[in-house]
């Protein structure tokens, strides 16, 4: 996942991307990946959808996924930004092959 390069102000629009890969031996009819930030603090974390996407990934295919975000403060002077792939844990794990699901990046967001 790429962050933004310098702090962010509140509400300002953020670029978020991700790079989900199907490393399963199977092709991918529908796969989620969401987009979160973290509301909370690092050791209470309370995640909050930015947004969802829907795509289908042939066996070994990577796509790049992004969505723009208003910057929202958290508990801590930053906030951590997540990615996920199958957030709900829609694929069977026999499918999964040992992947990765979460990518995360801190954003400084300034009043």
């Amino acid at each position: 996942m790429k962050p933004p390069q310098a702090g962010s102000s509140e509400n300002q629009q953020i670029k978020l991307t991700g790079i989900i890969q199907n490393r399963s031996n199977v092709d991918l009819d529908s796969v989620k990946a969401g987009f979160y930030y973290n509301s909370g603090t690092q050791n209470k974390i309370n995640l909050v959808l930015i947004e969802k996407k829907l795509l289908a990934l042939k066996k070994g295919e990577e796509k790049t996924v992004s969505c723009v975000w208003r910057a929202k403060k958290s508990a801590e002077y930053w906030t951590d930004a997540y990615f996920i792939a199958d957030p709900d844990n829609a694929i069977k794990e026999e499918v999964e092959n040992a992947a990765f699901h979460e990518a995360r990046a801190s954003v400084i967001v300034k009043k």
